[in-house]
């Protein structure tokens, strides 16, 4: 058992790494009763090839969504939801690219939700029935979903942006990909990445970190979980030149949706970290595109854009992606004119400027504390990609002008492709 100080921030965080591997994280929130408790595994939807115990496995795209499902279901049919209701805690999952974390919230009965919460999560049961009965559930939440506009010019810019890396598809995978998924599949699957040592624990909240911890490693004792030696195998794209340039698809709108986005394939060293240029691009993108920025007044002097422009990047330490778009009524001028301020970016940075934006962001990082989810979510997200989550505040603290000049790298035509959403038919 071990705690780390963070003075700065007025923080503790408690930590210990049991011996089947999982690690259980702590921050005591004093005077709150209200508890996070965020379970992760380093498994999202990039991992659809690995090797277990020496054996290749190929799974269908979307198996880690799918699985989250899944999990929820108990044996009998019944949805672990309506468990935690019973205790007066509210309970959810995500998945994303890299992870999936299963989460519990609540003012009373936190220690029996751990329990539950570990139990189900480690206690998979799959049927063929329940397979059958999921692939239609998670079929008609796709097609409402890859069927919204926002979700098709994001997934429509992926996949003209790559050409080996599955970024390049959606989270839960395809309708036709979700069809092929079997329970084989699902065991597979949890049986590689459900284990303790490529999973983490978080607890952010009221209660006292020596019950949490004896709790959690009497749970963990008395359980028989068999480790795998387990090898991911995640394409990864060999330059940044675009897989396709343009698309354009028909869509019944007001308004045609276009945009643009940049593929990145990020370098990183001692100091230019993941978490590093992920914040670099960040304030990067604010100061170049937000609302006090040249670009702005321009697109909306101009009304390149019926509402406004939109703008956000996604990075892990594979790649990268830097999205602009807005509703339009002359799309492709829209696009002309954001493909040119990319090319001919100027990547030199008032320093009073900066300054601002920096204070904003030390301002909005320490107020994130104040969200015990989000702190949760985050310190698993972090410490899944090797970075310190406690870093950031000194990485903002440290940014210098001069390192928005090694952006220039990624700012290139052959690196940027466009997408457009049409309201008019060929």
């Amino acid at each position: 058992m071990a705690e780390r100080k963070i003075v700065s921030l007025n923080e503790k965080i408690y930590y210990e790494t049991l011996n089947n591997g999982l690690k259980v994280k702590f921050i005591q929130k004093e005077n709150f009763n209200k508890t996070y408790v965020f379970f992760g595994t380093k498994y999202g939807a990039l991992y659809n090839e690995f090797y277990m115990d020496g054996i290749k496995y190929n799974i269908p795209l979307g198996a880690a969504h799918f699985l989250e499902h899944q999990l929820f279901q108990e044996e009998n049919g019944t949805d672990i939801s309506d468990f935690f209701e019973t205790l007066s805690l509210n309970s959810n999952a995500s998945t994303d690219y890299h992870m999936t974390v299963y989460y519990i919230s609540g003012n009373d009965n936190i220690y029996l939700g751990i329990e539950k919460l570990l139990d189900f999560v480690q206690s998979p049961s799959f049927t063929e029935e329940s397979v059958d009965k999921e692939k239609g559930i998670i079929i008609q939440e796709l097609n409402m979903y890859l069927d919204k506009e926002y979700t098709i010019i994001r997934n429509g810019i992926k996949a003209n942006l790559f050409v080996n890396s599955p970024l390049k598809y959606d989270v839960g995978g395809t309708i036709e990909s979700v069809r092929k998924i079997t329970k084989e599949d699902l065991y597979n699957c949890y049986n590689a990445f459900y284990q303790p040592s490529n999973m983490e624990l978080v607890i952010v909240g009221g209660g006292n970190w020596d019950e949490y911890l004896h709790l959690i490693k009497k749970n963990q004792y008395k359980k028989i979980l068999i480790k795998r030696e387990v090898i991911p195998i995640i394409p990864k794209e060999e330059n940044n030149i675009v897989a396709t340039k343009h698309k354009e698809v028909y869509k019944d709108l007001s308004f045609p949706l276009a945009g643009v986005g940049v593929k990145i394939i990020p370098k990183f060293n001692n100091k230019y970290t993941m978490f590093y240029l992920d914040k670099l691009l960040e304030i990067f993108l604010e100061i170049k595109y937000g609302p006090t920025s040249d670009n702005y007044r321009y697109i909306i002097d101009n009304r390149l854009v019926t509402t406004e422009i939109n703008f956000y990047h996604s990075l892990d330490e594979y790649s990268g992606v830097i999205y602009l778009n807005g509703k339009t009524k002359n799309p492709d001028k829209l696009i002309k004119y954001l493909k040119k301020t990319l090319i001919e970016m100027d990547f030199k940075i008032n320093q009073d400027e900066l300054n601002i934006f920096k204070k904003a962001h030390l301002g909005a990082f320490i107020q994130n504390f104040d969200s015990f989810s989000f702190l949760a979510y985050e310190l698993i997200n972090a410490d899944f990609f090797g970075q310190d989550f406690f870093s950031i505040e000194q990485i903002i603290y440290n940014l210098k002008v001069e390192d928005f000049l090694q952006l220039k790298q990624y700012f290139v035509e052959q690196a940027i492709t466009s997408f457009i959403i049409s309201n008019k038919k060929e």
